[in-house]
């Protein structure tokens, strides 16, 4: 297996979906913390070839910073993470 298909599928399988209903989009967040500020346009490029790939219309890319804050218990709950956000639909979904 090539490196960069090897690549493709451990970030992808760290990848964490949120599916919505309305229209077939789902938002998909991938972590960043494992990069370097530099590194963050080449993640983003090669996460477009992969939806590409995975013949998924991109709809927005965002960034997400989540602070691991629970503002209940006033505590550190996790870790902070940031990523890239990306809001998508499988490419032959009909729209309404």
């Amino acid at each position: 297996m090539g490196k960069l298909k090897q690549l493709m599928i451990e970030e992808m399988d760290m990848a964490v979906d949120t599916v919505f209903a309305s229209n077939g989009v789902t938002f998909t967040k991938h972590c960043t913390d494992h990069l370097g500020w530099g590194e963050i346009p080449h993640f983003i490029a090669r996460l477009r070839d992969y939806y590409k790939l995975l013949d998924r219309e991109i709809i927005e890319v965002n960034s997400y910073h989540n602070s691991g804050w629970d503002f209940l218990s006033d505590a550190q709950a996790k870790p902070a993470e940031n990523g890239i956000e990306i809001k998508w639909r499988e490419s032959n979904v009909q729209r309404i």
